[in-house]
């Protein structure tokens, strides 16, 4: 199967299990596949073992944050593209977000219109990035 065919993978981090399972539902609904943790403890145990186009990432968690969560998720050199939601939709936390490596936020409750829009261009540009860094090795 070719990787235009395989079924795009979102792994969700959220502690609020509601949220995300209007998410799950929502993005299943989309045609992605989607795994699901619930704090942020969890994301590189399930990383280790599973292969994901993109991460929805809560930044308000029980155990581990989300802006500790990706901290950590780029020390151990994923380069996953990640999507910060927030219920605490703070200016500040989002810049700090995308200064971490963040690829976009969005604010709780979700938008899932501008959700899909997102998704649709992380993924995008995590393509063009491994395009990207295929020609460059060919060179």
């Amino acid at each position: 199967m070719t990787d235009e065919m395989r079924k795009k993978s979102i792994l969700l981090v959220d502690d609020d299990v509601a949220h995300r399972t209007m998410l799950k539902v929502n993005l299943l609904g989309e045609g992605y596949r989607v795994e699901e943790v619930s704090d942020g403890d969890e994301v590189l145990p399930f990383l280790d073992s599973h292969e994901v186009d993109l991460i929805l990432l809560d930044m308000k968690m029980a155990r581990i944050d989300g802006l500790t969560t990706l901290s950590v998720l780029l020390q151990a050199g994923h380069d996953v593209p990640v999507i910060m939601l927030t219920a605490f939709s703070s200016v500040e936390s989002a810049v700090d977000a995308m200064k971490k490596g963040a690829f976009d936020y969005i604010a709780k409750p979700v938008d899932i219109e501008e959700l899909k829009l997102l998704i649709g261009r992380a993924l995008s540009f995590k393509s063009l990035s491994e395009e990207n860094k295929a020609l460059k090795n060919r060179l």
